[in-house]
C-alpha cells in the first residue's frame, strides 16, 4: 500500500524542517567504505538469515555512528525508519541470501515488518526508508561482502535528517539517487549490519 501524502509532506519540507545531525554514540571500529559509484552489485554477505541490526555510521567519519535502525510509529501498520541508541534496535534477517534480486529485509519474526523502498523516479528523487507491519519488504535488498546494507534494483545512496515526525523529533534514514546531492542539514551514511 502506497502512502503518498506523508512521504510528499516530508519530501516538501524536509530542508525547512532538518537540523544538524549530532553523533549520538561514538565507534572507533572501522569498517571498510565499499561502496562505490559503479553499477555494480556485489554478492550478498551469507547471512544465512542470522539475525542483525542495522547501525548508521556516519559516510565520510568511520568513527561517529549516528544510531541504529529503529521503527518509528506513522501512521497505521506505517513506520517510518529512523534511527536509536543501540538497545533498542529492531532485529531484521535477510530472506533470501543467495538470490540477491530476490532478498528482501524483514525485522521481528512472530509480526514481521518489511522494509519499504519505492522506486525513485526523475521527479521524486530521494524518500525517506519506511517499515511496514504485515508486509514483505522490498525485493532488492542485501548485505554486500562488507556488511553493507544496498539496493541491487536500484543504486541509492543512504542519509539521514533530524526532522518531525508524527510524534516528535527523530533521525529518519532516507536514500537518494547516487547522483544527487545531499539535502542541507542531512548527514551521507552507510547502514551496516552488525550480528547479534
Amino acid at each position: 500500500m502506497y502512502f503518498s501524502r506523508p512521504i510528499t509532506a516530508l519530501a516538501a519540507g524536509i530542508s525547512s524542517v532538518c537540523a544538524a545531525v549530532l553523533p549520538r554514540q561514538m565507534n572507533t571500529t572501522a569498517v571498510a567504505n565499499t561502496t562505490t559509484s559503479t553499477n555494480t552489485t556485489l554478492p550478498p554477505l551469507s547471512l544465512d538469515s542470522d539475525p542483525f541490526i542495522i547501525r548508521a555510521r556516519q559516510l565520510n567519519d568511520s568513527s561517529v555512528t549516528l544510531g541504529y535502525m529503529y521503527a518509528e510509529y506513522a501512521y497505521g501498520a506505517g513506520y517510518y525508519a529512523t534511527l536509536r541508541p543501540k538497545d533498542e534496535a529492531i532485529v531484521g534477517h535477510l530472506t533470501d541470501t543467495t538470490n540477491p534480486s530476490n532478498s528482501s529485509l524483514v525485522f521481528g519474526d512472530e509480526y514481521p515488518q518489511g522494509f519499504v523502498l519505492y522506486p525513485l523516479l526523475s521527479y521524486a528523487n530521494s524518500s525517506i526508508a519506511q517499515i511496514y507491519s504485515g508486509q514483505e519488504g522490498t525485493k532488492g535488498l542485501l548485505v554486500n561482502e562488507g556488511g553493507i546494507v544496498d539496493w541491487a534494483t536500484q543504486r541509492v545512496s543512504w542519509f539521514a535528517c533530524n526532522q518531525s515526525l508524527e510524534y516528535g523529533p527523530a533521525t529518519a534514514i532516507w536514500y537518494r539517487w547516487m547522483n544527487v546531492t545531499t539535502p542541507r542539514n542531512c548527514v551521507d551514511v552507510l547502514l551496516i549490519a552488525e550480528p547479534v
